[in-house]
């Protein structure tokens, strides 16, 4: 599987004082610095729902459940570890649409979200596979990440605050200064994750009513 590089961007603002020939003079110069670091993404993050509507809770339970185990079953052959799968607890509730402009009730709604975090990007089509087998109904979010972010947030930011320096010297040669001690900085990180794929798989579900 391919994957296009994760961009952790970092933006730094230095405000200075000027000096004009020996004399401190009450001026200040503001610039900003951009540094980015691209990194192939190693681990993945999914989100997983699976419902079913039943006009009998229990159905609608049971079925939830029998799918959600056989998920869980398929994918130890991953070895994901357990702290990697999070599952919330099973939501049972009345479910109604609205017909001709009446509420009506038209079964119990049991749903269970589930949160998988792979370690091994390599592992991500079996993933995917599994999951299609196990009858799960939606994927809700797909975030491609890196292990180490932090790292390249903190080369990031270098960059940024070296790019802001460069401005700000290049500035006050212009105007014939010299830069004098900084007064502030401020700065934001970002980092920007490849886009966050939604998904509903059409037929999947075991609803019934």
């Amino acid at each position: 599987m391919k994957t296009p590089p994760l961009t952790v961007c970092a933006v730094a603002f230095i405000l200075g004082s000027l000096s004009v020939q020996a004399q401190v003079i009450d001026r200040t110069i503001i610039s900003s610095g951009i540094g980015e670091v691209s990194a192939e993404p190693n681990m993945a993050e999914i989100n997983l729902q699976l419902e079913a509507i039943d006009l009998d809770g229990n159905r609608a339970k049971s079925d939830v459940d029998e799918r959600f185990n056989r998920f869980l079953t398929a994918i130890i052959r991953l070895d994901l570890g357990g702290s990697n799968v999070v599952a919330s607890t099973l939501k049972l509730t009345p479910n109604y649409e609205y017909r001709k402009q009446i509420r009506v009730f038209t079964g119990y709604r049991a749903s269970r979200n589930v949160a998988v975090t792979l370690q091994r990007l390599d592992l991500l089509n079996e993933l995917m596979d599994i999951v299609l087998a196990s009858g799960v109904d939606h994927i809700g979010r797909i975030q491609l990440m890196v292990t180490d972010e932090e790292k390249y947030q903190g080369l990031a930011q270098q960059r940024a605050i070296a790019d802001s320096k460069q401005k700000a010297t290049i500035l006050a040669t212009a105007y014939g200064a010299t830069l004098g001690p900084i007064k502030k900085i401020q700065y934001q990180g970002t980092v920007n994750h490849l886009p966050q794929a939604q998904y509903r798989l059409e037929g999947m579900s075991r609803s019934a009513i």
